[in-house]
C-alpha cells in the first residue's frame, strides 16, 4: 500500500512564498554635542513649566521657571504625560509601591521601576511624582522629566531615566535640564541601569520590605549590640532569631532594606557575606 502525503503548499510554491523574518539593522544613535554651562543656559532659559494639579477636574497650570516653583509642590501632581498602550509594546508599564510614601507610583518601564526600587531603599524620600511636568526651553524644545523627589532634608531632585546606550544621544537635553534645575533650585540626576549583580540583590532584598518581617525591638537591640564589627550573615540571622534561622534571615534582609544594616550589593549574597551596622 502506498501512502501519499498531501503536498506542503509552502514547499510546493517554493521558498519565495515563505514570510522571511525582518532583519533590523543597528539603530542610528548619534551622540549629541556636549554643551558648555553657558551654552546650555542660553538654550534653556528663560523656560516655562506646565503641570497637571492632582485634583479632580483640574486644568494644566503654567509658570515661568524661577525659584517660586519650589513652593508649587510639583512632587505631588498628576501624571502630565498620560501613558499609552499599543500592540507589541516593549516597555512594561505598571505601579510600584513606594514604602517611603506608602503610595503606588506609576512607572513607564522596568528601568524606571528599577530606579524607583533603588531610591526607595537608598534615599529618605517623603514625596515624589513621575512625569511631573513639561519644561518648555527657550530654544522651543520641550522635555518631560521622569521623576521629581522631595527628601526629608527638603531637597527637591529632578531625575531623568535613560538606558545607558541612549545616554550619548541626550547630552544636550541633559545639559539644558541641568541649567533649568540650577536656575530654579532643583538638584538634577540622570539614572541608567544598575549593575546586574546589584539589581539581582536589590530585587531579592526588596521582597522583605514589608513591615511584617521586622524583628522585635529586643531582638534588634541584641543584634546591634553584638555587631561592633562586621560578621557573617548567618551569624547575624542567629542573633536575631536563635531558634529559627529562616525567620532571622528574613528579619535581617528587612533591616538591610530599612537601612539599619548594610551589605555589599556588588557581590552575590551568601551566609558568609559580611553584615555591618549602618553608621548614621
Amino acid at each position: 500500500m502506498t501512502i501519499t502525503a498531501p503536498p506542503n503548499p509552502a514547499l510546493a510554491a517554493g521558498t519565495r512564498s515563505l514570510r522571511r523574518p525582518r532583519v533590523r539593522g543597528p539603530r542610528n544613535i548619534a551622540p549629541q554635542r556636549t554643551l558648555t554651562t553657558a551654552e546650555a543656559a542660553a538654550l534653556a532659559l528663560p523656560a516655562a513649566v506646565t503641570w497637571m494639579p492632582n485634583v479632580e477636574g483640574a486644568h494644566p497650570a503654567t509658570a515661568a521657571a524661577s525659584a517660586k516653583l519650589l513652593d508649587r509642590e510639583l512632587y505631588d501632581v498628576a501624571l502630565f504625560r498620560q501613558p499609552h498602550r499599543y500592540p507589541r509594546q516593549k516597555n512594561i508599564q505598571g505601579l510600584y509601591f513606594f514604602t517611603g510614601t506608602r503610595t503606588h507610583i506609576w512607572h513607564e518601564s522596568q528601568l524606571e521601576a528599577q530606579v524607583l526600587r533603588w531610591l526607595d531603599m537608598r534615599e529618605d524620600i517623603v514625596a515624589l511624582s513621575t512625569q511631573p511636568m513639561r519644561i518648555d526651553f527657550a530654544d522651543g524644545i520641550s522635555h518631560t522629566p521622569d521623576i521629581l523627589t522631595l527628601h526629608s532634608d527638603h531637597r527637591q531632585v529632578l531625575r531623568d531615566v535613560k538606558p545607558k546606550k541612549y545616554i550619548p544621544k541626550f547630552q544636550e537635553q541633559f545639559a539644558k535640564t541641568r541649567a533649568f534645575c540650577e536656575h530654579v533650585g532643583f538638584e538634577y540626576e540622570v539614572h541608567h541601569e544598575l549593575p546586574r549583580q546589584v539589581e539581582i540583590n536589590l530585587s531579592w532584598i526588596a521582597g522583605f520590605k514589608h513591615h511584617g518581617y521586622r524583628p522585635q525591638p529586643a531582638d534588634i537591640t541584641r543584634m546591634l549590640t553584638a555587631l561592633d564589627n562586621p560578621i557573617p550573615l548567618r551569624a547575624v540571622a542567629r542573633l536575631l532569631a536563635p531558634a529559627d534561622l529562616a525567620q532571622g534571615r528574613a528579619g535581617l534582609f528587612h533591616l538591610i532594606w530599612s537601612g539599619q544594616l548594610s551589605i555589599d550589593l556588588a557581590h552575590p549574597i551568601s551566609d558568609r557575606s559580611p553584615i555591618e551596622r549602618t553608621i548614621s
